[in-house]
């Protein structure tokens, strides 16, 4: 399906968002230990691919493949295609 996007968004303290493509969402404002590490972890996982991000100039989403959007306070940057050990911190597993 064209235009289709999972989104995830983790935030430092812990809280989280999991916006799936067929519409259904989850948002985590719990405080929970378990997912503020899993947070973490994939905000982690950003910091040897920060080099590579570039300004995000608008809010097109790519037509294939992934990215990762880093709100920072410079402002918001766009990591394309990043490496498979975001990937899996973004989905709680080890690269």
């Amino acid at each position: 399906m064209q235009g289709a996007y999972d989104t995830l968004a983790a935030y430092q303290d812990g809280s989280a968002r999991y916006l799936n493509f067929s519409g259904k969402a989850i948002f985590w404002d719990a405080h929970d230990m378990a997912i503020k590490s899993l947070c973490q972890r994939l905000i982690d996982s950003t910091i040897p691919e920060s080099q590579r991000a570039l300004p995000r100039q608008d809010t097109v989403l790519p037509k294939s493949g992934s990215q990762v959007t880093l709100l920072t306070r410079s402002g918001m940057f766009v990591i394309s295609e990043p490496s498979q050990s975001v990937v899996a911190g973004g989905i709680g597993f080890d690269a």
